[in-house]
């Protein structure tokens, strides 16, 4: 393919000729060829990238939470945890990870001081009184 472009130099008197006769006709032709010249390269990367995914999520579950509205913590994260997963294993993790109670019932601290609406009761019993409340999750 002569010319180190992988077009050669028949691709080149082609483009020439329809450059010559519709100038529009061969700007596109020239897009066209370099998208498929892209495409050829980037095939087994987007392959690759493909079968990852794949094993990524058999192998994880991934939680997009928006906490807005939640203790005062208005930030966005995502938690990836193990297959098998629950929403509240998520939850349970973002608390860990920021100290914020993700179901709006107290910080860390406050629940180890028995402050906030929880009262200092156990991690189970004040999450239900947190979702039956109304003081969980907010749009």
């Amino acid at each position: 393919n002569g010319n180190g472009n992988g077009g050669g130099y028949y691709d080149s008197l082609l483009f020439a000729t329809v450059a010559e006769s519709d100038p529009y006709s061969y700007t596109q032709a020239l897009r066209a060829e370099r998208a498929r010249r892209r495409a050829e390269r980037l095939a087994p990367y987007i392959e690759s990238l493909r079968a990852a995914r794949t094993d990524l999520a058999r192998e994880r579950v991934f939680v997009f939470l928006n906490a807005g509205g939640w203790g005062g913590y208005g930030g966005e994260s995502i938690v990836s945890l193990p297959a098998g997963a629950s929403v509240l294993d998520a939850l349970r993790e973002e608390e860990r990870r920021t100290g914020v109670d993700a179901l709006g019932l107290a910080s860390r601290g406050e629940r180890e001081r028995g402050e906030g609406e929880g009262g200092g009761e156990g991690e189970g019993e004040g999450e239900g009184q947190g979702r039956s409340s109304g003081s969980g999750r907010r749009r």
